[in-house]
């Protein structure tokens, strides 16, 4: 058998095209995403260059550097020679225990345009990211000099080592690479021909389609745990105002509400401890400090972030294994809630509407609103705040999908609705404003809810039944929460924290109204090209 008749039959093979994918990958990982390799190939390297460190770097017998007081520059002077890459490597060698360090720097340069030092932008460099540390430059003729500046912690130890035009290495990235392949299949797999779209969705046999639902679930949940662990920023509880769910969740271990932490008497000494300004000139060099973000009533610190993320993560975890849990794990248990919740809608949405939706439009309908839902986002910023907003979603989802199953063909099914209820219910004690959620309850119910026939008979008063009782359970407890700490029923804490401004005195205002809506969701993405 020729060659020739070997390729003819293998391009009619259906491995073809997923070779020709993983070429194609290759090629943009060597080509495309090694644009900096191509363009320092031909920088011609200098030697002559001279090298001189700020006031603040004090060398040690080691050769490392004890960052002190003083100027954090490094300056390279006599280069001559047309500068297109440099090399800065620094290397943490002591510093504050568990911080993931991003090393912001600012560059200077004098060429032959120009005899007096101008900016050329500002860089983050990430010890632990080597390609972060090759810096690209277009500047005009030759360059004379080339001043650096760091912004390190004081006491920290480091190594520093610089070159002038370094051919930047081929740096293949197998992450990037995996994730290019999967787009390019994507873009094959459910192209316009794709058999994928012959498929009927509710026609594949039972145990096939769970298999699919169970796959499409672990993938989906593998990615988010890759997310929500991708940014070494978040897996550590920075600052005072990260730990307030963990704090929440040690203070109703102790039957109260309160945090247990200790209110300054600066603080309660204060006319106005909402003030900023009056706080912080308090507490100027007192070696004192406050609590930011906390709510601050009456002597005492509270949490003002809704409290059903602490009932359900944080104190279950702390009681089962004596072990505070962190937000960013918190964050993906809610990505999984939330994925079971579109999955289950989306189901229930194809069987009572759209029967003979296909098996793509499927995974495209489904990927489609698990990316609108902002869960990527929440999940490579996986703090404090995003906890109670990715809980709400998931409770408000969880919820649809009860009382789309409450909807039967002939009959209502009411255990739906209260599991429905309960689940809705819940999102007020996650993030309030997602409450509104509980619109899609009067559409799937309109033919009851304003029929005034159907409303007052037996089949009314049962549904309503199974709606309010656990909605009323849930409002009274968190109404009981409320006025155990701050006296009323209605008051969810947020208007004392003590943040930017004094949100005691925020009014309603209807002008602005239109400006947050399109803020919120009408303006355009805005794209940013800094990495």
């Amino acid at each position: 058998m020729n060659l020739r008749l070997i390729l003819i039959r293998f391009r009619q093979s259906k491995f073809f095209p997923i070779a020709v994918i993983l070429l194609f990958a290759c090629l943009l990982e060597i080509t495309i995403f090694n644009c900096k390799h191509w363009s320092s190939f031909f920088a011609k390297k200098s030697d002559s260059y001279k090298v001189e460190y700020g006031s603040a770097f004090i060398k040690q017998n080691d050769g490392t550097f004890l960052i002190g007081e003083g100027d954090q520059t490094i300056d390279f002077s006599d280069i001559n020679v047309v500068l297109k890459s440099s090399l800065i490597n620094i290397d943490i060698v002591k510093g504050d225990e568990g911080r993931f360090y991003a090393i912001p720097i600012w560059q200077a340069v004098t060429d032959f345009s120009h005899d007096e030092f101008y900016g050329i932008g500002e860089r983050v460099i990430y010890p632990d990211l080597k390609r972060s540390e090759y810096l690209l430059y277009h500047l005009y003729g030759e360059a004379h000099e080339l001043r650096i500046g760091l912004n390190i912690p004081v006491g920290t130890v480091i190594s520093v080592d610089t070159e002038l035009n370094p051919h930047v290495p081929i740096m293949f990235s197998f992450k990037r690479f995996i994730w290019v392949v999967l787009f390019l299949l994507f873009m094959y797999v459910f192209r316009p021909s794709s058999g994928l779209y012959r498929i009927t969705y509710l026609k594949i046999p039972y145990k096939v389609l769970l298999l699919i639902l169970i796959l499409f679930f672990v993938f989906n949940a593998s990615v988010f745990n890759y997310l929500s662990n991708v940014n070494p920023f978040f897996q550590w509880e920075r600052g005072d105002s990260q730990e307030q769910y963990q704090l929440l969740a040690d203070a109703i271990k102790g039957g109260k509400f309160s945090l247990d932490i200790e209110v300054p008497q600066i603080l309660k000494n204060l006319d106005n401890p909402y003030d900023r300004i009056q706080r912080e000139r308090a507490f100027e060099g007192t070696g004192q400090w406050y609590r930011w973000d906390h709510a601050y009533y009456k002597g005492k610190y509270y949490v003002y972030f809704g409290v059903v993320p602490v009932l359900v993560f944080y104190l279950p975890a702390l009681l089962i294994t004596g072990i505070q849990l962190s937000n960013h794990t918190a964050v993906f248990f809610a990505s999984l809630l939330l994925l079971l919740g579109i999955l289950g809608t989306i189901h229930e949405f194809i069987k009572k509407w759209f029967p003979k939706l296909s098996l793509g439009m499927w995974l495209l309908l489904t990927e489609s609103l698990l990316l609108g839902s902002n869960t990527i986002y929440m999940l490579k910023r996986p703090d404090l705040y995003t906890v109670p907003i990715i809980t709400g979603l998931a409770f408000g989802f969880l919820g649809l999908w009860f009382f789309l199953q409450s909807i039967g063909k002939d009959e209502i099914r009411y255990n739906f609705v209260a599991i429905g209820s309960l689940f809705t219910a819940l999102v007020a004690g996650c993030r309030p404003q997602l409450f509104l959620m509980f619109a899609f309850f009067f559409v799937l119910y309109s033919p009851i809810i304003f029929n005034k026939t159907k409303l007052i008979s037996p089949e009314g008063g049962k549904l309503a039944l199974e709606l309010l009782v656990p909605m009323f359970a849930v409002a009274l407890f968190l109404m009981l929460y409320n006025f155990k700490r701050f006296g009323s029923p209605f008051d969810f804490g947020a208007n004392y924290n003590l943040n930017f401004n004094d949100m005691r005195y925020r009014k309603w205002f209807w002008g602005r109204v239109p400006l947050g809506l399109w803020a919120s969701l009408l303006q355009p993405v805005k794209i940013i090209q800094n990495f």
